[in-house]
């Protein structure tokens, strides 16, 4: 019974003292007020079970090279803070601790951490302002202060050199926002403060990178440009891209001085998503640019550029090309191009796209009676690129010989262009009685060669000329039956003459004008002299001949007079003179 009763003493008492008053006052901190010199001490109220409390004794000193001494005391358990007033008017070091008293055993009195009157904290730095490429948002981030009484920072965005307080975080990132960083660069700076309300110094203010672009379509180049990260030295930086929303990719490194880079090969069709991150030289820190995007549509191609025809067009052989193209692609001109042996092709023209879907051009620089031609027309679009060419058409090439007055031989080449097969060759003949060609269709043929046997009895002025036409055997494709001609081919004949020996000016043979077929009477023309050589008269026009009259257009006397003729022939140019005599006769 004794045992019991002293184990159960024991073991009261040991709860007893567990319950007393805890230990030391817990010293929070000692706070110099902004107005004012007093200072504010603040700790933790120990826990007192046992009612042994009797007071918070209060000690300080002015500096560490004084002792302490008791300041004042507490009588009130609850008190948690006390005012140490005026306390700045005799020193800025003071420093403090708080006993209490007592412990359960009434003579216990512990002491709290020595304090200093609360100074500011210490200047953070950030370690980077950084743009969030998939939430565009502006992060920042920073080491914590190494110390003790740090109740949070201040984050301040800069505009204009004027800090505009943002936030109040007790951690050691933020995310600004609603900044959208693909306008402009942001900045940031921030600072650190304490228990006491104290706000340390402000750090280094830190700028976003702002990256812009510009695009060349032609070349598919984006040319990027950014500001430079202003916070701390750069040492690289990277490009990075990505493709249709894909994963980025890794482009390039570029030295910190760097502001720019072109990026070569853009993807028709495709859009491209660049962001620049910057790399400190001092430390593991980055900073990432806001994105930029760019696509560069493709440029719709024509489906078909079809030349109808290559046509030999008169008076002067010169070429008609006609061709049919689709508008729906995206085309700014066309060249034209021209060759003689369809292998070697030089650029004759170009033109620009009037959004008309049938063209024709006419190359007037050639005479196609001398060679087959061969053409292409290209089509380009505004970046000067090809888009589309036509197939190459070749132009029929028609040569005439004559077997004196009796025949012509005709021999062609073959045209080449058309969509569909040739349906056959239509052959004309046309003479010129002074008024022109009257062409007259005289035989089909589905060969090259053909001769000619029932030629007319007036050859004209020019002889017998000829042109072919390629008939097509459509409608093709397109919607078209075209036929597309030759050059004109004379066939070369002698120059025959006749000359009258007599005529009567005052008659009904008015004039003496000679039949003539195969030369050129522009150009030819007759002198007549009387009979001791005397010049009468020029004649520049043997389509109407000598009249009869003298130099002053007076009628000549009748008699004998002679004649010389030059003839020019209609193709050669060679030269044939005729001379005789012709008598006139007067009427009266």
């Amino acid at each position: 019974m004794r045992k019991l009763m002293f184990m159960w003493l024991f073991f009261s008492l040991l709860s007893l003292h567990a319950l007393a008053v805890d230990g030391p006052v817990k010293f929070l901190r000692a706070c110099p007020q902004t107005s004012g010199d007093d200072v504010i001490l603040s700790w933790v109220v120990p826990t007192d079970n046992c009612g042994s409390f009797v007071s918070y004794q209060i000690w300080g000193r002015e500096n560490p090279s004084t002792p302490f001494r008791p300041l004042d005391s507490v009588f009130i358990y609850g008190t948690s803070q006390y005012t140490h007033v005026n306390a700045k008017t005799t020193s800025l070091l003071w420093e403090y601790f708080v006993v209490v008293r007592f412990l359960c055993n009434n003579s216990e009195t512990p002491a709290s951490d020595t304090l200093r009157i609360d100074s500011s904290p210490l200047q953070p730095e950030l370690d980077s302002v950084s743009v969030d490429i998939i939430s565009n948002s502006i992060l920042l981030g920073w080491t914590a202060n190494n110390e003790k009484d740090i109740k949070g920072y201040r984050i301040n965005i800069e505009v204009n050199s004027v800090n505009i307080p943002k936030a109040f975080v007790t951690n050691t990132f933020f995310i600004s926002t609603p900044e959208n960083p693909q306008t402009q660069s942001f900045s940031y700076n921030l600072s650190a403060e304490d228990s006491c309300n104290l706000v340390g110094g402000i750090s280094k203010t830190h700028r976003t990178i702002f990256l812009q672009g510009l695009v060349d379509t032609c070349p598919q180049t984006a040319s990027l440009s950014w500001s430079k990260y202003d916070g701390w030295a750069t040492g690289k930086h990277e490009v990075w891209a990505s493709i249709n929303g894909g994963p980025f990719g890794f482009i390039t490194e570029l030295p910190g001085s760097a502001t720019s880079y072109t990026y070569n090969g853009l993807p028709l069709g495709d859009s491209v998503t660049f962001f620049v991150r910057a790399f400190s030289s001092q430390s593991q820190a980055s900073s990432t640019s806001n994105t930029w995007s760019v696509k560069i549509n493709g440029v719709a191609l024509p489906k078909f550029c079809y030349v109808r025809c290559a046509d030999v067009v008169e008076p002067d052989n010169n070429v008609k090309l006609t061709w049919y193209f689709d508008l729906s692609g995206q085309t700014l001109y066309f060249k034209v191009f021209r060759s003689l042996d369809g292998v070697n092709f030089i650029q004759v023209d170009s033109l620009n796209n009037d959004n008309v879907s049938e063209k024709t051009y006419t190359d007037a620089s050639v005479n196609a009676d001398g060679w087959t031609l061969y053409y292409s027309v290209k089509a380009y679009d505004l970046c000067n690129r090809l888009q589309i060419s036509s197939r190459i058409v070749k132009t029929i090439h028609l040569k005439t010989t004559s077997f004196e007055i009796e025949s012509v031989r005709l021999k062609w080449g073959s045209y080449k262009g058309f969509d569909k097969d040739i349906k056959e060759y239509k052959i004309s003949r046309a003479v010129d009685l002074g008024t022109g060609f009257n062409w007259q269709n005289i035989f089909k043929s589905g060969d090259t060669l053909y001769t000619d046997n029932k030629l007319p009895d007036e050859p004209g002025e020019k002889g017998f000329c000829y042109k072919i036409a390629a008939i097509e055997d459509g409608p093709n494709q397109y919607g078209y039956s075209d036929s597309c001609n030759s050059n004109v081919s004379c066939a070369e004949q002698p120059i025959i003459a006749f000359f009258p020996n007599a005529f009567v000016p005052t008659g009904v043979n008015t004039h003496f004008r000679p039949v003539i077929s195969f030369a050129d009477l522009g150009t030819s023309y007759m002198v007549i002299y009387d009979r001791w050589g005397g010049i009468v008269k020029k004649i520049p026009d043997l389509r109407i001949g000598w009249d009869g009259t003298g130099p002053s257009n007076e009628l000549m006397q009748e008699g004998v007079y002679f004649y010389v003729a030059n003839l020019y022939s209609t193709l050669n140019g060679t030269t044939r003179i005729y001379s005789g005599h012709v008598f006139l006769f007067n009427s009266e």
